[in-house]
């Protein structure tokens, strides 16, 4: 890997972010105060990036984001305005300055806070911490949500943290990021009014799943101590392990001393030569 650019983000202590694209675009995204949204142009690549956006006057903090279509999600959103929401829709038909279209708050006081969102066309799985998994419709004529189901009591609950569709779309796998050593949910969506738990796995008992992603029948796991796991399935049902890398070996298997923090923050799993990108904390 050859580094070709560097953009610092405006809180220096701030070392966690999150990022996505659309088009040429990348959106960054912090959580914590002294934050700001920055957009950045990749079109110029490999020479450089190019900022073309660094504010708060869109918002200055959000924790999560996710582009579905032409439009930006991005979850617990803060504002020095005061415009706070658990999760906010922008517009990206000027992708240099995203519009707000929806605030879900607005229509869903009752959501404390969400923490991230698998979104496919215009159909919202909300991690919602304590809370729960909400699932939502975003009315594109209306700007407005719909809710189509919860899951709000289920095996090995904690902190609802992240989750994501197997690529038939029946099949939602849920992560709680606490209590540490929560099993992963498996949820049939085959009808979305009605998810149900189907099943639950783990790695090693006391490590932690933070991250799910999909890539054909392949689900891949960022697991913090035990690294990336990947599991099978074929059977969407009934994930099976069929390969790992311990990127946090300092800890013999299962022995997970201190903070739970430790090892496997995130994976990228999209790069055309099927190798994945791994980041740890």
């Amino acid at each position: 890997p050859v580094m070709r650019d560097y953009v610092p983000g405006r809180a220096q202590a701030r070392i966690w972010h999150e990022y996505k694209t659309y088009g040429n675009y990348l959106y960054m995204i912090s959580d914590g105060g002294g934050n700001s949204l920055q957009i950045a142009d990749l079109s110029y690549l490999p020479d450089s990036v190019h900022v073309v956006y660094d504010s708060t006057d869109i918002f200055d903090s959000g924790h999560t984001l996710w582009v579905d279509g032409n439009k930006l999600y991005v979850a617990s959103v803060s504002s020095q305005g005061g415009n706070n929401s658990s999760m906010s829709v922008y517009s990206l038909a000027n992708p240099t300055y995203p519009q707000l279209i929806a605030r879900l708050d607005d229509d869903f006081p009752v959501i404390g806070s969400v923490h991230d969102m698998y979104v496919t066309n215009d159909t919202v799985y909300a991690s919602c911490g304590y809370d729960g998994l909400y699932i939502f419709r975003f009315d594109t004529a209306t700007n407005h949500f719909t809710q189509l189901s919860s899951l709000v009591v289920y095996p090995d609950q904690g902190y609802n943290h992240s989750s994501v569709l197997d690529r038939s779309h029946t099949m939602l796998y849920m992560l709680d990021e606490i209590p540490s050593g929560a099993a992963i949910k498996v949820v049939d969506v085959t009808d979305i009014y009605n998810p149900t738990v189907v099943d639950t796995f783990d790695s090693n008992p006391g490590a932690t799943a933070h991250n799910p992603y999909v890539k054909n029948d392949e689900l891949f796991i960022a697991y913090y101590q035990d690294g990336v796991q990947a599991y099978d399935i074929t059977n969407p049902a009934a994930p099976a392990r069929n390969g790992y890398f311990d990127t946090h070996y300092q800890n013999p298997p299962g022995t997970y001393p201190g903070t739970p923090y430790q090892g496997c923050w995130a994976t990228y799993t999209d790069l055309p030569s099927g190798h994945l990108l791994a980041s740890d904390m």
